[in-house]
């Protein structure tokens, strides 16, 4: 796991076979839904992910993950929400979203971390066909454009 490439940094679009991937934002509030962090930080990254390929493609829990640079830990989301920008900007999303050929989605996921997170990176993975994570784009380090 702590091999995976890290592929792009913030505001910058990965590509990993029919998934491109791109991080708009990550924040580091106090309280998440009126709850304090249970272990130690919340870190909430806003992502999007769009489906180059010819089928469509579901994001879920697994899509996604937090890892932290040094050690390699992975860190699974205790709050995902799916949707287009639209559907957010109406506060309707939802844990599984059904992206179709040639469209996007956007998502908030929250992590709920130790301080001693460092250098962390969200693990990607191409939505249409592998299991596993195969890349991570730096949540510390602005991208070019992309």
């Amino acid at each position: 796991p702590d091999t995976l490439p890290v592929l792009g940094g913030m505001n910058e679009a990965v590509t990993v076979g029919n998934t491109v991937w791109g991080v708009a934002f990550t924040e580091r509030p106090a309280q998440f839904a009126n709850r304090a962090p249970r272990h130690g930080q919340f870190v909430v990254v806003g992502v999007v992910a769009g489906n180059r390929g010819v089928e469509q493609f579901t994001l879920a829990d697994g899509a996604a993950a937090l890892q932290d640079g040094d050690t390699g830990k992975h860190y699974t989301p205790m709050f995902i929400a799916w949707g287009t920008p639209d559907d957010f900007s109406r506060g309707r999303y939802a844990a599984r979203y059904t992206v179709p050929p040639q469209g996007t989605a956007a998502g908030l996921l929250v992590f709920d971390v130790p301080t001693t997170l460092a250098h962390p990176r969200l693990l990607v993975r191409d939505m249409a066909g592998a299991k596993e994570f195969v890349g991570g784009i730096d949540l510390e380090r602005e991208g070019g454009g992309g």
